[in-house]
């Protein structure tokens, strides 16, 4: 009786310990709001136009999550990671428009990664994932990678356009995708990432293989220094050509490719700083390519720089005031009309009503230059929308975001 009272004892000691050294944690943003939408048409349309619409990810992607971690002794653990987007105006999961051999869809389009860390030896990852670039920025931008669909540090900074679907490893995309079917080169497939701390700075670095068509590399290295109320990142990310094709604009039925050969070059910089109530921000963002897709139309030489500058202000314990001011310019050879650019403004204002649930509302108004205006739809890249016969829009939102 005694030995099967010990034995009890003992499995029961070892399960409350295995217990205690495994985790898995269920997670997620459920966002969805109302917009109105001034002198803005579809890529295709023909005339500027005012809608209302209910959009389902909107200050944030709503997003769906499985992460667990296990203690293995010795300070090692092992890590994973599922995330996909999700729509609430839809019920729409991951992102389509992929036109790999297996699926059109990718479920856990943001992330699905396993790995190892510790604290002695560094975390490295493996899977599809956000680059290095795209960590660094995240953590210096002004509205913190708020609205996604116009954001300019996150289409052209952190390469979520699908100008840049072209490069990496992300095979099976379509340089006629729009952003919001496509994460152009902000994560990569095959990819392996590594951090270490060593006191208040963090190196990175990551390599995404090519897959199965043994094309689209892409290989990145980051450096912060983070100390008090003081942040200070870089990041450099070169990624080769994928061979991703479009008919789009291109004369007769041929399709053009991004030759394996061609080259993308990315880098920013950006620092932020706290004072009591207060956060102010300043990046700066930089990407060449040898070719690229614009609007399902090739183009070599293209030079695209984001500048941002904006701040956070807690006036209330439940009230954030949001201010932030982008400045785009892009340049190609043989475009004929022009540079392209525009500026960009956010005011927002987020209410907390806990510490999970906020109501936001928020103005987004952005200026072109002429070429910009006058490119019609083939220029659809900068944003899901473009402007026909008009310089400016304004975008109103409204919604609720709810973080679990």
């Amino acid at each position: 009786m005694k030995s099967k009272l010990l034995t009890a004892a003992a499995l029961a000691v070892v399960a409350s310990a295995a217990s205690a050294q495994s985790s898995v944690t269920v997670y997620g943003i459920a966002d969805a709001g109302f917009q109105y939408l001034i002198n803005q048409a579809p890529a295709t349309g023909t005339s500027d136009s005012n809608k209302f619409a209910l959009n389902g990810t909107n200050e944030s992607t709503s997003r769906f999550g499985l992460k667990g971690t296990e203690d293995l002794g010795g300070g090692l653990n092992a890590l994973f990671q599922l995330e996909g987007g999700l729509n609430f105006g839809t019920g729409v999961a991951g992102t389509s428009g992929f036109t790999g051999s297996t699926s059109t869809t990718k479920l856990f389009d943001r992330a699905a990664i396993v790995g190892l860390g510790s604290n002695a030896m560094g975390t490295i990852t493996l899977g599809r994932q956000q680059t290095v670039l795209s960590d660094a920025l995240a953590v210096t931008d002004s509205i913190a990678y708020r609205f996604a669909a116009t954001n300019p540090n996150l289409l052209y900074g952190a390469l979520v356009s699908a100008d840049y679907s072209g490069f990496g490893s992300n095979s099976g995309q379509s340089l006629t995708l729009t952003s919001s079917t496509s994460s152009g080169a902000f994560r990569e497939d095959n990819s392996a990432k590594y951090y270490k701390s060593f006191g208040p700075v963090t190196l990175g670095l990551n390599y995404a293989a090519a897959g199965a068509t043994s094309r689209g590399t892409a290989t990145g290295a980051s450096l912060a220094y983070a100390d008090g109320p003081l942040v200070v990142n870089a990041a450099y990310l070169t990624l080769n050509g994928n061979g991703a094709t479009s008919t789009a604009g291109v004369s007769g039925s041929t399709a053009a490719s991004i030759a394996d050969s061609s080259r993308l070059q990315a880098w920013t910089l950006g620092t932020g700083y706290t004072f009591g109530p207060a956060k102010v921000n300043l990046t700066y963002a930089q990407n060449k390519s040898d070719t690229t897709g614009l609007g399902g139309t090739l183009y070599t030489n293209v030079k695209t720089t984001t500048w941002g500058l904006g701040g956070t202000y807690a006036a209330t314990p439940a009230v954030d005031l949001i201010v932030a001011y982008y400045n785009i310019k892009r340049q190609a050879d043989s475009y004929a009309a022009g540079d392209l650019g525009y500026s960009r403004v956010y005011l927002i204002a987020d209410y907390k009503l806990s510490k999970r649930t906020n109501l936001y509302g928020a103005i987004d108004y952005a200026k072109y230059n002429s070429a910009m205006a006058n490119s019609g739809g083939t220029n659809y890249a900068f944003g899901n929308y473009s402007l026909t016969g008009s310089s400016n829009n304004v975008t109103y939102n409204i919604g609720v975001r709810h973080m679990f």
